[in-house]
């Protein structure tokens, strides 16, 4: 049997991408008026991907489409 592709997940283990999403993440608050958070506040939802993250800056009773938004920006 010969591979046909290879797939590497760099993130987190590799290359440590927290300042980058923080980065991210903390320019869409800006965008809206808000506070930034901290990198060790960001690194709980990381996990958890863009969602985890919009989630966390924004709050869970966002509607579909500030989530949209908000989702699309980062």
């Amino acid at each position: 049997m010969s591979l046909q592709c290879v797939l590497f997940d760099l993130d987190g283990t590799l290359l440590d991408t927290l300042p980058d999403l923080a980065y991210a993440l903390n320019t869409v608050l800006a965008d809206e008026g808000r506070e930034p958070l901290a990198e060790s506040v960001i690194r709980l939802a990381v996990s958890d991907g863009a969602p985890g993250m919009v989630r966390l800056a924004f709050g869970e009773d966002q509607d579909k489409e500030e989530f949209a938004r908000r989702m699309a920006m980062l």
